[in-house]
């Protein structure tokens, strides 16, 4: 018959679910930390501020995700030339500052 917590099947099989669920928490955020660490202390996980203004592709990979302009050229993205090559821009601004709250998470 069916056995099971609320067939009167007892408790053995719901524990033994919520420790494989628990297993499995756990492993994830000790492989997910051991591939992080590092990638923080070296290069890190953000880019400075200008590049995230300006965008991810244009700033990284010098490409738009999507190309609205005549002829595929990024047409609407023209204006953010200024902001790649820095014009308009004080020698203060072109500096990065870390990002908020970095203190908290550093080891």
């Amino acid at each position: 018959g069916p056995a099971g917590l609320f067939y009167g099947g007892g408790t053995t099989q719901l524990v033994a679910q919520v420790l494989a669920a628990l297993f499995s928490i756990v492993f994830t955020a000790v492989m997910t930390f051991i591939i992080a660490f590092p990638i923080h202390k070296t290069m890190g996980f953000r880019i400075s501020e200008r590049q995230e203004i300006a965008g991810a592709d244009v700033s990284l990979h010098a490409e738009t995700a999507y190309e609205f302009g005549v002829g595929g050229h990024g047409g609407s993205f023209q204006p953010m030339h200024d902001l790649i090559t820095g014009k308009g821009f004080t020698d203060e601004s072109k500096t990065t500052q870390p990002a908020a709250g970095k203190e908290s998470v550093e080891a």
